[in-house]
């Protein structure tokens, strides 16, 4: 089987993304490429994968400060044919966790269907699997239009039902605790979590 990912740092690895990309593995004690959970996840299944464009900071909103090419998932530069007979499409974290320029419900709401609806058009005998963010540490933080992560995963999932072709991949359903030692800084997984997390999407997908 042929698999693409679209996502944000948590899928990045050095030397893995497409050359211009920002990345933000390797880090902490996810030191190799096979530590990751789409590596992972592909190898154990001997699975093809074709691409992996993730980009380390990307909403899928177009509200960041910083607008590089390919920066945002929702994109046009990163919305086209992947060939594949599955995509992973693993992003909304950082539209919760923006510090300035935080989108609103509706923003997001808006790209990320946007998003979905591009790629079914152009991939259409693809099967879409749409992750709802992982829990992160920060959820009580103050957000400037009150952007909760529970309303992103909600979003994913009634665009998810919307669609045929897509189906859910529930991280947020995974109550993911401090002591569980599961992240590095509280949003990035270390190399424990990267294990979790690619057994949670293979039990997801198959």
């Amino acid at each position: 089987m042929k698999i693409s990912i679209i996502g944000d740092s948590i899928s990045t690895f050095e030397g893995y993304n497409p050359k211009g990309y920002l990345t933000k593995y390797p880090f902490g004690n996810v030191k190799s490429v096979e530590q990751t959970w789409w590596k992972q996840l592909i190898e154990n299944n001997n699975w093809e994968l074709v691409e992996n464009n993730s980009y380390s900071g990307s909403r899928v909103s177009n509200t960041s400060i910083i607008q590089a090419p390919n920066s945002n998932l929702a994109d046009d530069s990163r919305l086209y044919n992947y060939e594949s007979d599955i995509i992973i499409i693993f992003g909304g974290t950082n539209d919760f966790g923006a510090i300035l320029n935080q989108p609103t419900l509706k923003e997001f709401s808006e790209k990320y269907n946007y998003m979905i609806t591009t790629l079914i058009e152009k991939n259409p005998n693809t099967i879409l699997y749409l992750c709802t963010p992982l829990v992160r540490h920060d959820l009580q933080k103050a957000q400037k239009h009150q952007l909760k992560l529970s309303e992103v995963s909600k979003t994913i999932k009634k665009i998810c039902r919307a669609h045929h072709e897509c189906k859910l991949i529930d991280l947020y359903k995974h109550r993911i605790k401090i002591s569980d030692f599961f992240f590095v800084d509280g949003l990035h997984p270390n190399a424990k979590g990267m294990k979790i997390l690619s057994a949670w999407i293979e039990e997801s997908i198959k």
